[in-house]
């Protein structure tokens, strides 16, 4: 079971009634695999529908 907002409110309101839940490592892992997505996996129009990744290897190349 991946451990999301969801999941953690339902195991929690089981057992306890929470004080204060913080979701930041949530928060970060999401943002780390958007930014991997964007600068890996979506192509850009901008940059003549290559990745950013590909671009800086083709620019340095």
């Amino acid at each position: 079971m991946d451990l999301n907002i969801y999941n953690i409110h339902y195991v929690v309101g089981l057992f306890v009634k929470p004080k204060n839940i913080e979701y930041h490592a949530n928060i970060e892992r999401g943002i780390d695999k958007y930014m991997e997505y964007y600068n890996n996996y979506r192509y850009q129009w901008n940059l003549n529908k290559v990745t950013p990744d590909q671009h800086r290897k083709h620019i340095v190349a």
